[in-house]
């Protein structure tokens, strides 16, 4: 007679610890695939890629100070950490849409509509608080308010974590750790994205205004009032994936970008000094040293 009982409780526990496993290999495999992925999209193949990832720098650096009172500001260069603030930096609806005080007229600059179902900064014209009767643009924040001010900080930074296996690997000799990073960007308490990836010897310089004689200077920290501060200047070397080498030849500079074929070097407005990766002869780089003006700090 065929035996008709069900499965066994041990058998039944079997079963569920296979299905476990099986469930934790695939997830596994699936956040690998998923983070190889995203990493391929910030290798800089051509210069066509790099210029692209040059003006999402630019464009993410711009927002700087935009809609934030002028006593509240955050900007920093810490252990090699960029900070700042900014409310058109988040991806909620409407974030950083700014009108009238009046709210009658929305003045988008992208021509939206402002929602009204949120919060909203209003600054009259010296970026500090105002009451909406009493300053010149309001800008909204959405679910956040201006406590949560945090919310809008912006870090922009290197890290190894998920670095394409594509790039160059050389490691430092007492960490351990690898040599060339992903240039980072983290809003608030979000998880960091990478910008670009193969990046070594990343650094921030500030363009600062002189108060007594206006003349517009580099140094390597911001200024302690930030309106005498009239732009940044990005420095690192990067890693040109799938190019071949080529003998030595002449510079050549275009744009943004200085590449060589001798060793990396900074000029002298990022520091003067060569590239601290050793092997740098078995790839091909792109020297990056690109200025961004800051025109919401005014």
């Amino acid at each position: 007679m065929r035996d008709k009982r069900g499965m066994t409780l041990v058998e039944l526990l079997v079963g569920i610890v296979l299905f476990v496993i099986l469930g934790a290999g695939i997830i596994t495999l699936y956040r690998t695939f998923v983070a190889q992925r995203i990493a391929s999209s910030t290798l800089v193949k051509t210069e066509g890629d790099l210029i692209y990832f040059q003006q999402l720098l630019e464009r993410i650096t711009k927002n700087a100070g935009f809609g934030i009172p002028a006593n509240q500001q955050v900007f920093s260069y810490d252990n090699g950490v960029f900070s700042f603030n900014s409310l058109a930096v988040r991806q909620e609806n409407g974030i950083g849409c700014w009108r009238t005080s009046t709210f009658t007229a929305p003045s988008d600059i992208n021509g939206r509509t402002c929602p009204n179902d949120g919060y909203n900064i209003c600054l009259d014209s010296q970026k500090r608080i105002a009451p909406p009767d009493r300053s010149v643009a309001c800008f909204f924040t959405g679910s956040r308010t201006l406590d949560d001010l945090g919310d809008f900080l912006v870090r922009i930074f290197t890290s190894d974590d998920n670095l394409p296996r594509e790039c160059l690997d050389e490691r430092d000799e007492t960490s351990g750790r690898p040599k060339l990073k992903n240039l980072m960007i983290q809003v608030g308490n979000d998880v960091p994205q990478p910008i670009v990836s193969c990046v070594s010897d990343f650094k921030v310089r500030f363009l600062v205004q002189d108060p007594n004689n206006g003349i517009v200077k580099i140094q390597d920290s911001p200024p302690n009032d930030v309106r005498l501060l009239k732009g940044v200047r990005y420095c690192f070397f990067v890693q040109l994936i799938e190019e071949k080498r080529k003998e030595p030849t002449k510079e050549v500079v275009t744009s943004y970008i200085i590449k060589s074929y001798i060793q990396p070097t900074f000029s002298n407005e990022c520091g003067g000094t060569p590239i601290s990766v050793q092997n740098w002869e078995a790839v091909k780089w792109a020297t990056v040293e690109m200025n961004v003006e800051l025109p919401n700090l005014r």
